[in-house]
């Protein structure tokens, strides 16, 4: 019988490359324990293998046969003052002797430095002054679709423009609205920048009147938000 101080050696290749299960499992996992090493083999008895699993002497034998059949234990007979003596020796998958690689932790956002960027690129814009998770979750799938870099230019774009940063109008874009998807394009693509006049040295005149596109935006935002502009 084996001691309390006895453990079988089970490994996951052990199932997941060679399929093992059941009896086929136990007794390899036993022999894989002396010869893990390379060079030392399991010479224990029948009896030693049966007593261990609590089966049969002709069961441990089939269960041998098997595992030499699928060439995943060799078998070595030496005769010992006129007694043959089997020993065992388990075959190991080179799989299970790889090292998977390590899975590189996800860098974490640093939500904080860029609705720092936001505060100091765009100060004529409303301050963000708390991060909610709304706001984590636009940041970060906006920084999946654009990276840093595009989100600073949507930042900059925003300051730039007298539209958006409320100079020709009573509008202000907000973080919250410069983070949503089809705002942000819109912002990258152009659409908001001023129209430069020539006649006053590539400059926007003082107290531009708004053009007519900006007068029909602002028409459809109120009536979409009841006059809730930059939301």
């Amino acid at each position: 019988m084996p001691e309390n101080k006895n453990y079988i050696l089970l490994m996951g290749w052990m199932v997941n490359d060679l399929h093992l299960k059941g009896n086929e499992l136990l007794v390899y996992a036993i022999i894989y324990g002396f010869s893990q090493d390379g060079v030392g083999e399991f010479a224990g008895s029948l009896k030693y293998l049966s007593d261990w699993l609590n089966i049969t002497r002709q069961t441990v034998i089939n269960t041998l046969k098997s595992l030499e059949d699928r060439k995943l234990v060799v078998k070595n007979k030496q005769v010992i003052n006129g007694v043959q003596i089997a020993r065992y020796r388990a075959i190991v998958p080179a799989s299970a002797m790889e090292i998977a690689p390590e899975k590189k932790p996800k860098e974490a956002i640093d939500y904080q430095a860029i609705v720092d960027d936001y505060n100091k690129t765009c100060p004529s814009l409303p301050q963000c002054r708390t991060l909610s998770e709304a706001r984590k979750t636009l940041l970060s799938a906006r920084l999946k679709q654009h990276g840093r870099d595009k989100l600073h230019q949507i930042f900059a774009k925003a300051e730039e423009s007298d539209f958006l940063s409320g100079r020709k109008s009573d509008f202000h874009a907000s973080l919250d609205w410069l983070l949503k998807d089809a705002n942000a394009v819109k912002v990258l693509d152009g659409n908001y920048d001023n129209r430069r006049s020539k006649s006053t040295n590539n400059q926007p005149p003082p107290d531009a009147p708004l053009e007519d596109w900006e007068k029909d935006w602002l028409n459809e935002l109120n009536g979409r938000t009841g006059g809730a502009m930059g939301q």
